[in-house]
């Protein structure tokens, strides 16, 4: 993401969560189970490495509930890259933190796991701080 100045869309990490990479069978769960949430909407698939399926973050976020200018509080997801978490003034690493843990459990209710793609100082992968 390029920094704009005044547009708050911008201050984030870039893409923070990774399109999951799944064997055919589990592709085939998960979409099941997103078809039962959203039925008019296909899930996108990709063939991955070694007859992997890669399954799109961005699809898996907006429509378990985290689409495009979601918001909490001053930290949400960006009106232009629905895998960007935005600061959109005054956030902490804790809000962010916050809002990646939510977003983290509704994919899982379709079914599907996310991986962050920023590198954590000071938390370890579950957001926990690592000072305490």
């Amino acid at each position: 993401m390029l920094i704009v100045p005044g547009d708050e869309d911008c201050r984030s990490a870039g893409s923070f969560f990774k399109n999951p990479l799944v064997s055919a069978a589990e592709a085939d769960r998960i979409q099941e189970l997103a078809q039962r949430r959203v039925p008019d909407k296909a899930m996108p698939r990709y063939p991955g490495e070694d007859g992997s399926i890669k399954l799109s973050a961005a699809w898996l976020g907006e429509n378990a509930g985290f689409a495009k200018g979601h918001a909490l509080g001053p930290v949400g997801i960006s009106r232009k890259h629905t895998l960007a978490i935005v600061n959109r003034g005054g956030a902490t690493a804790n809000d962010v933190i916050l809002l990646k843990m939510r977003c983290r459990r509704s994919v899982g209710c379709l079914g599907s796991e996310t991986s962050s793609e920023p590198v954590f100082v000071g938390f370890d992968v579950e957001g926990k701080s690592l000072a305490s």
